[in-house]
């Protein structure tokens, strides 16, 4: 992790200024243009599509391409919750990252994506992070939650998004 390090989810104290979110506001308002439209979407590309406090359902290389990383990650449409009983509410997504021409760096957990053992099966999602590597690459990284879950990694040269939200037994297909 490049900005949001596990030291700084240590240090930050919610509702005082903290330059580390501002130096990746400023990174990511010029890295934006660059960025695959789909990953556009997500909060850490400066949408409204947040993977906080998501899970990985499963991560897996493409059996017919090896360079294509696909990640299942279950998470909440925020920009949609409600206020129920002094509950929020949300209603539940599935968001499908497909990254192409990628390679997967093993960061903490060579094991990953298996994770290893049932403990870490589907490690939470704390913060992420969009890069460039490279003069025609990216790469998006991910701060996981157990903290011996560590963090990966995703260098790719584009990527599709798919977000799908869930209420009751009805579906659809959020749009791109």
């Amino acid at each position: 992790m490049k900005w949001f390090t596990r030291d700084r989810e240590y240090e930050y104290v919610e509702g005082e200024p903290d330059p580390t979110h501002e130096a990746y506001r400023a990174h990511i308002a010029e890295l934006r243009p660059l960025l695959p439209e789909g990953l556009k979407r997500l909060a850490e590309g400066g949408g409204n599509l947040s993977l906080h406090d998501g899970s990985f359902i499963r991560a897996s290389k493409d059996p017919e391409n090896v360079e294509t990383v696909v990640v299942d990650i279950r998470c909440w449409d925020m920009p949609e919750g409600r206020l129920v009983n002094n509950v929020w509410i949300y209603p539940a997504l599935h968001v499908r990252i497909v990254y192409y021409q990628a390679t997967l760096v093993q960061q903490d957990r060579p094991e990953w994506p298996a994770f290893g053992d049932s403990r870490l099966a589907h490690p939470e999602i704390l913060d992420g992070e969009l890069d460039r590597c490279g003069d025609d690459r990216f790469v998006h990284r991910m701060l996981l939650w157990p903290e011996s879950a560590g963090f990966i990694s995703v260098e790719f040269a584009t990527a599709e998004l798919v977000a799908v939200r869930f209420s009751g037994a009805h579906a659809e297909v959020l749009e791109t």
